[in-house]
């Protein structure tokens, strides 16, 4: 093994040496682009019609394909629970268009000084296994043959100009090849398959916390095909994109985190535009890799998105979500005294979405009373975009007569709830709160959330039921409490 420091005049790593090679590379790159055909469009892979499924079956099918995905691993192997699935990861058949952009993450440090610890040719060139430690920390690890790249490498820079700053892959002929995970600047991080350097195969985004944000083809370098666009409270829009690679136009869809119940529809940049609900009908699978959900044709009302305000809580109060008119009922409380409640429709696990809470929007006056949380404002909620925000649904929506378009508001408070308060980006409202089951809910269980009133300031009703000890105990968590 030798060992070599690169400064300028010393040949292997001098800055002249390095801007020849990283020119090289490109010429390199130019012949063999300008010698492949223009790329063309090829069309999904449809199997042949397979028998009825039932939505719960296709749903099923659907939640293990996503739960899959949704794994995250380093290192050079695709990850286990994707390659149980027999899902064939890897890149296009078509070639790489000539104008498609290739990437080269250490490109940012071809003017770099480096230590270089590793094997070397008759000619000085790496060669073999080795490693290159930079001035400024950035580091790299990999094979050479005769000085190109060619094998497995790792790359990990702090550079403030870079836009990948940890990288795990393979080049062949100075160029990414097969199957890359790389880190980018925000922290994010993106699993793809290359060919000739470019991104040109199945892709996963994932965010900072390696929660799946994106998933789907890529062709030259953009987005191809149907593509999935994730959201962190378990909804989803996908659809073909467009030229750009925008979930962009008609004939695309919003699903729900039953992964069942859909809006389908014209969006914008992966936004409503408008849209009607509709019901997963089938599944078919594109490039042995991706799931492509088929769903009924749209019925009932054309919904938009619509952001409330302090004026308007939504165009069409009567219009139930569909989601929600899955999911949840609105009826006559258990709790003694109470009015409605809010019931679950069938059966759910822990962690579910159950219901949405819109309404108007303003920010609470800084010189607000501290008896704010009492029956007049018994409605009023946090508002998730705005630290100093409130949802309130006014009194002329209280009745279900008037407003039934989102429904958290009918969640009755116990001080041992089967609930609680979570976020939700939703379709057609926006950045909302929501209800989330915190226990398994049978069908027919009133959900209940715990209000979180200061003892000093709260309904006396409230103040009552905490010194009474009188504790609303929800049905699946009666047994914990020794009530069964």
């Amino acid at each position: 093994m030798a060992t070599a420091l690169a400064f300028p005049g010393s040949g292997l790593g001098s800055a002249l040496d390095i801007r020849m090679r990283r020119e090289a590379r490109r010429r390199s790159n130019l012949l063999q682009t300008k010698t492949m055909p223009m790329d063309t469009a090829i069309p999904p892979v449809i199997p042949a019609p397979e028998e009825m499924r039932t939505v719960e079956e296709l749903r099923e099918d659907l939640t293990a394909w996503l739960a899959a995905m949704r794994c995250f691993t380093l290192g050079s192997d695709p990850t286990t629970r994707l390659a149980e699935k027999a899902l064939k990861l890897g890149t296009l058949p078509s070639s790489v268009a000539p104008t498609a952009k290739v990437l080269d993450p250490m490109e940012v440090l071809d003017e770099d000084f480096y230590e270089h610890k590793g094997g070397k040719d008759a000619e000085k060139e790496l060669h073999g296994h080795g490693t290159l430690e930079y001035d400024g920390g950035s580091y790299v690890k990999g094979s050479w043959c005769h000085g190109v790249r060619h094998g497995t490498f790792t790359f990990d820079t702090n550079k403030p100009e870079a836009e990948v700053i940890y990288m795990e892959g393979d080049y062949r002929e100075d160029m990414l090849e097969g199957r890359v995970v790389l880190q980018v600047r925000d922290g994010g991080w993106r699993e793809g398959w290359y060919k000739a350097g470019v991104l040109h195969g199945f892709c996963r985004h994932f965010d900072t916390k390696k929660k799946l944000t994106f998933l789907g083809m890529y062709r030259n370098g953009k987005p191809f095909g149907t593509c999935w666009q994730l959201h962190s409270d378990g909804g989803a829009v996908m659809g073909r994109v467009n030229e750009e690679g925008d979930l962009t136009g008609p004939d695309l869809a919003y699903l729900f985190p039953d992964l069942s119940t859909a809006l389908v529809g014209t969006f914008c940049r992966g936004e409503l535009v408008t849209g009607q609900a509709a019901t997963l009908a089938a599944l078919r699978l594109d490039y042995g890799t991706v799931k492509v959900p088929l769903f009924t044709p749209g019925e009932g009302p054309l919904l938009k998105k619509e952001i409330s305000t302090s004026d308007t809580i939504t165009s069409l109060p009567l219009v139930q979500d569909p989601y929600e008119i899955a999911t949840v009922e609105v009826r006559q409380s258990s709790v003694p005294f109470a009015e409605e409640g809010l019931f679950a429709r069938r059966a759910v696990p822990p962690d579910t979405v159950l219901a949405f809470y819109n309404g108007v929007r303003y920010i609470r006056p800084a010189d607000a009373p501290q008896t704010w949380q009492n029956e007049a404002n018994a409605y009023k909620i946090f508002d998730p975009t705005c630290k100093d925000g409130v949802f309130n649904i006014p009194a002329k929506y209280h009745s279900m007569e008037h407003y039934c378009a989102s429904l958290a508001h009918k969640t009755n408070h116990s001080f041992v709830p089967n609930c609680e308060f979570g976020e939700f980006q939703h379709p057609r409202w926006g950045l909302v709160p929501c209800i989330v089951s915190k226990h398994a809910m049978a069908a027919g269980e009133e959900a209940f959330v715990w209000y979180g009133y200061d003892l000093d300031f709260c309904p006396d009703w409230y103040l009552d039921a905490w010194e009474q000890q009188a504790f609303t105990v929800p049905d699946s968590m009666r047994s914990e409490y020794g009530l069964s």
